[in-house]
């Protein structure tokens, strides 16, 4: 008699460590991916869906930051924190690749500015700031939401540029997500209401996707397609959960832990590829960046580990002298 195989539901839970991971590891390969294909392959369908990656990466980036106030209970070694996890590994990054090109320090700033790397940053930057202010001088929970969509739509009012439109408003929700408990309300929906919301998004994205080119001025026109992204970005972060019983998920997890230093480093390693088109050359690079990304992530990990070492032996020898 043979014995029935019972297979193992996949270990995550909504908005946890795990099923963040698995979003940004599928995210950053469909930017390693539209990248590739579009700069080297004039592939160029794969485009507008980096712009869902990066609602995602803004989406996890709010919650995240939130849940972690939350936790502490304080702002305290905010800066701190960010600088040596997102601006550290930046500057790092830029040190080493861009260092024989740095002429000037004014020239240097000239060229990467604000937030060292990418428009990307330099939103995260923004974001960070805003979160700051309110979360430390507002203590009324709808004012710190006002405050964080009030900003959003001032940028959004003046900022022309299509990539930063479209990511403005995905980190206050992640925080408004984290703020009123959706995690909650959303474990607590059957399958036909999942079913019911993940048909509204579709037609959302559906929508805006039918009107993305109707409109040619700039408002409607970056306002239609940061509908269609956002909508799809939250359906991605909640299809995962939804049919989290598919074990092809946890592949993702490792990428997803990486997936920064994979951001930081991506271009320039597919860069190697020159004028090769080949898919043996397209693998061998790959393969490239994924070592020297996972080179970077532990790197960055250990100065991480070094420097909360550092404080946890300062607060020993407070504590000491002041007994």
């Amino acid at each position: 008699m043979q014995e029935e195989i019972v297979q193992k539901p996949v270990k995550f839970r909504l908005f946890d460590r795990k099923h963040f991971a698995i979003v940004k590891g599928i995210s950053i390969l469909i930017v390693i991916f539209a990248h590739l294909g579009s700069r080297y392959f004039n592939f160029h369908y794969l485009s507008p869906a980096s712009g869902i990656a990066t609602a995602v990466f803004l989406l996890c980036s709010g919650y995240g930051i939130s849940e972690s106030y939350k936790y502490r209970g304080s702002l305290r070694h905010y800066w701190e924190n960010k600088i040596i996890r997102v601006w550290a590994p930046s500057l790092v990054k830029l040190l080493l690749v861009h260092g024989i090109l740095l002429k000037s320090f004014f020239g240097w700033m000239d060229y990467y500015p604000l937030a060292l790397y990418g428009w990307f940053l330099n939103l995260l930057f923004a974001e960070y700031l805003v979160f700051w202010l309110l979360f430390k001088y507002v203590d009324d929970r709808k004012l710190q939401m006002l405050g964080l969509f009030g900003t959003s739509m001032l940028a959004f009012l003046v900022i022309r540029n299509l990539p930063i439109a479209e990511g403005l408003f995905c980190f206050p929700l992640g925080v408004m997500a984290s703020q009123y408990h959706w995690k909650k309300k959303i474990r607590a929906l059957n399958n036909k209401q999942r079913a019911y919301l993940s048909a509204i998004l579709v037609a959302v994205a559906g929508c805006a996707f039918v009107l993305r080119n109707m409109f040619d001025q700039y408002l409607l026109f970056n306002a239609v397609w940061m509908m269609m992204k956002v909508s799809l970005a939250i359906l991605l972060i909640l299809g995962v959960y939804f049919l989290r019983k598919i074990p092809l998920w946890m592949a993702f997890v490792p990428v997803g832990i990486i997936s920064y230093a994979l951001y930081l480093t991506y271009v320039e390693v597919l860069a190697l590829l020159s004028n090769r088109r080949d898919w043996k050359a397209v693998v061998v690079v790959l393969g490239i960046l994924f070592i020297v990304a996972t080179i970077f992530h532990f790197g960055c990990l250990l100065i991480e580990r070094l420097n909360r070492k550092t404080h946890t032996r300062n607060q020993v020898h407070l504590r000491g002298s002041m007994r």
